[in-house]
């Protein structure tokens, strides 16, 4: 049986912390910041569940209310039964 829309959730919110607690020091952890990217000379902003940017990466002048400037270091995407693929045919090229 799928899990629920409040297991799944949880399990993102578990992995945020275990994600933010690794990478201390490291660099900045973010739920749902939009990445804008150009696929086919087109714009693409995809909002990932979860990403995680090193300092290495992110100027000390990023703005949180924009885009997210760099690519980020790790991107998690749940991709669940409840969420409907056949209207992000993106996300599944991209598995």
């Amino acid at each position: 049986m799928p899990g629920s829309p409040s297991c799944i959730c949880g399990n993102v919110i578990s992995s945020l912390y275990l994600i933010d607690e690794w990478c201390e020091g490291k660099g900045q952890v973010f739920p749902e910041w939009a990445v804008k990217l150009t696929r086919k000379g087109k714009d693409w902003v995809p909002i990932p569940e979860i990403l995680y940017v090193s300092y290495e990466r992110l100027s000390p002048e990023w703005i949180a209310d924009e885009f997210c400037p760099v690519l980020p270091d790790l991107v998690i995407e749940i991709i669940s039964p409840i969420k409907h693929l056949v209207n992000s045919p993106l996300k599944l090229k991209i598995i």
